[in-house]
């Protein structure tokens, strides 16, 4: 689609707007109440049904029954918790409202016209629970005096009243298919009715108030049309996409929570261990492989049709020229959506021509092809051809909206000669709406970082329980390795696009010099070997677990094995860890105060270690080495201060324990020595070395990072991973 640079920075802008939306943010906030509860429902009931919370009403119950045809088994039947008192009546009386109280029940047993004709009355209406029994118990009497009657077996009455079992077998394609998973499907349509109306509108949105307000006249002189369309389209694909992950984090903080709900209550998951991974995975998601396939294939159809529809919106809305005809292209797009899906749902049940025809139309295809999957009827090669058409469907649409896309976005003709001050004003109305939402963006943009980095590194554990019992401790080691690498290049390189930070910008100080960067170095021993001692005195003290590094993990004892461990421990965290933070971020940070910037970054440093023992080490360290950063102007120490931390604690792990005569232990006090010596010199020599300036270029509003809804989200996943 030839997305170039600038269509990549225009992207980038729509889709930071776009995130910050209310209806956006509103949509989500539903999104995550659903799942949370959805994920959370049946351990919650099983807790309030543990410790009797909200039992609800005890009910009095009194039985007429002057021929005793029930009395007995009704008897025995509501002998519940939830029934307190049950009582013989003998006399048939009339109620009504006025005579009862709310937690009584009357049970009539009657005959009429020679039949049982059972009655129950009450005030209000009574636990469902309630009228369940007494049909039960009603069943069972009649089925036994059918028996006695007419010398039926119980066997042969019950045959004769349960439901006949249709098992579909799907031999013909021209036959009705199967029906199941109509959950699944009813709450997946809603997701991608939702998603692709966000995708769409958020064009339409855009592109309207840009040609209302003229500020695209101001954006062609620096870009063409087809970089513009294909910015704007990006945009809102980057936005869908993000609600896809955003959904799967939810259905993981779901996940998490449910976890620490079972923790607090002493639970046990009621999953039956089995041997197969697939069955594993269906009982701990509670759906099974070929529904999370499902899934996924609508993720795919969402998006691509979602740039198609892009697309069409993009050249309607081109079109418009007030409001009000922006409101009715949207409404045309909205009701080409709701006529593909009623037609799709309509021919979703059956399989014939017509339908085939169907799933392979742009849009229509979104609701008939996974939904034909899921049933078992579309094969591999029709839903490749369906995909097929409809990539080739969004080029075409690209191609011939781009032709005269410009011409209709500007409704070029009498305003040709309009003076060149006003794109002037237009531009400086646009940077002051920029420099308002500076703060907004900056904080939008950490948070989604994070949560990639959260969300690459579970997706990848998912995907890793498919293959743990077939892989060795060494491999495992390996794998974990590389998915710590991509999940910081992913976050890395995101957060590096969204905060405009460069590489060609270095600091050319005197503080760079090999020398002065060493001293810098052991200055800072001393100071993290104190802090890491103050906060184990502190972790005692409070009896917080230990940290991970020192129960959780398990390496294989052969020298490959510990060389391995070695670097997952300390290497790759010194490398990427600190380009990540000290670097990228802490790069971003700087313009709204550098001591804002160091504390900022060193408390998004202890948080994503998501482990209160380790958090808040990191936390006083992470201050550390942010102030070596800006005071050496290089990573270098950092890197190899991480370095020294990591590794003398992984380097004791693999010692075996004996930690007190550990040369490993003994050195780094003694390195720890010289360093506290250097630094007291310094310290009387030069005072004035330490001192760091902080200059604020860029307003800053503290209270904008709570109010930031992707901020919310992951300290609300640090906050489960710390009470986990």
């Amino acid at each position: 689609m030839m997305i170039n640079k600038n269509s990549m920075r225009i992207a980038k802008f729509s889709f930071m707007n776009a995130l910050k939306s209310k209806g956006f943010i509103i949509y989500n906030i539903l999104i995550l109440t659903v799942i949370i509860i959805a994920a959370n429902f049946t351990t919650v009931r099983d807790v309030f049904k543990r410790y009797d919370m909200f039992k609800g009403k005890i009910y009095e119950v009194e039985i007429f029954d002057e021929n005793n045809y029930l009395k007995e088994p009704l008897k025995e039947a509501l002998n519940v918790d939830y029934v307190g008192k049950i009582e013989e009546i003998s006399t048939n009386i009339e109620y009504d409202k006025e005579d009862l109280k709310k937690e009584k029940i009357i049970i009539k047993v009657l005959k009429k016209e020679n039949k049982i004709h059972i009655e129950v009355v009450s005030k209000e209406a009574a636990d469902g629970k309630i009228y369940s029994l007494i049909s039960v118990v009603a069943k069972n009497v009649r089925n036994d005096a059918i028996e006695t009657k007419y010398g039926i077996s119980k066997e042969d009455i019950e045959e004769y009243n349960s439901e006949v079992l249709v098992e579909k077998r799907i031999l013909d394609t021209d036959s009705i298919i199967d029906t199941d998973y109509f959950m699944v499907k009813t709450v997946m349509i809603m997701i991608i009715y939702g998603l692709i109306i966000f995708g769409t509108s958020t064009v339409a949105s855009q592109i309207g108030n840009e040609k209302t307000s003229k500020s695209a006249e101001y954006i062609f002189t620096s870009v063409t049309a087809k970089e513009y369309l294909n910015g704007k389209v990006l945009g809102a694909n980057l936005k869908t996409i993000a609600n896809m992950a955003l959904m799967i984090l939810y259905f993981i903080i779901g996940m998490l929570i449910n976890s620490l709900i079972m923790k607090w209550f002493n639970m046990t998951p009621n999953v039956t261990p089995v041997g197969e991974t697939e069955e594993m995975v269906t009982m701990m998601l509670g759906f099974d492989i070929k529904t999370i396939k499902y899934i996924l294939l609508s993720f795919g159809y969402i998006l691509l049709t979602s740039t198609f529809l892009s697309y069409i919106q993009a050249g309607m809305t081109a079109k418009v020229k007030s409001i009000n005809e922006m409101d009715n292209s949207l409404s045309m797009t909205f009701t080409i959506i709701i006529v593909a899906y009623m037609v799709g749902m309509a021919t979703s049940e059956m399989n014939n021509i017509f339908t085939k025809i169907i799933s392979n139309i742009p849009v229509f295809s979104m609701f008939v092809m996974p939904t034909n999957y899921l049933n078992g009827v579309a094969t591999i090669w029709s839903i490749f051809l369906s995909l097929i058409i409809l990539v080739i469907s969004i080029f075409i649409a690209m191609h011939i909206i781009s032709k005269k896309f410009k011409q209709d976005i500007l409704d070029l003709g009498p305003r040709k000669e309009e003076k060149r001050d006003e794109s002037k004003e237009i531009l400086d109305e646009e940077l002051k709406k920029i420099k308002k939402n500076e703060m907004s963006r900056f904080i939008t943009s950490i948070s989604i970082s994070m949560l990639l980095l959260i969300l690459v590194q579970v997706l990848s554990g998912f995907v890793l329980m498919f293959f743990m019992n077939k892989i060795t401790v060494i491999m495992n080691t390996l794998i974990l390795s590389v998915v710590f690498i991509l999940s910081f290049l992913v976050a890395t390189f995101s957060l590096k696009g969204f905060l405009n930070v460069s590489n060609s910008k270095r600091e050319k100080r005197e503080s760079n010099k090999k020398a002065n960067i060493l001293k810098w170095v052991m200055m800072s021993l001393p100071v993290m070997y104190v802090s890491s001692w103050l906060v184990e005195l502190l972790i005692d003290k409070i009896d917080i677990n230990p940290t991970l590094l020192e129960n959780a993990l398990f390496f294989d004892r052969t020298w490959i094995g510990m060389i391995l461990f070695f670097i997952q421990i300390a290497i790759l965290p010194a490398i990427f860890e600190e380009i990540l933070f000290r670097k990228v971020m802490l790069n971003g940070s700087k313009k709204y105060g550098t001591w804002f910037a160091i504390v900022f970054t060193s408390i998004m440093f202890g948080l994503i270690h998501m482990n209160i023992p380790q958090a808040i080490n990191a936390i006083i360290i992470g201050i550390l080495f942010a102030y070596l950063t800006i005071k050496t102007g290089t990573i270098i120490p950092a890197m190899v201060l991480h370095l020294i931390n990591n590794g003398t604690q992984a380097l004791l792990i693999l010692s075996e324990g004996r930690r007190m005569f550990s040369l490993v232990e003994w050195g780094y006090i003694g390195i720890t020595i010289i360093g506290a010596i250097i630094l007291l010199f310094n310290l009387f020599k030069n005072r004035k070395q330490f001192k760091m300036e902080s200059k604020v270029k860029t307003d800053i509003r503290l209270n904008s990072i709570f109010k930031n809804y992707y901020m919310m989200i992951f300290i609300i996943v640090v906050l489960v991973m710390f009470c986990l």
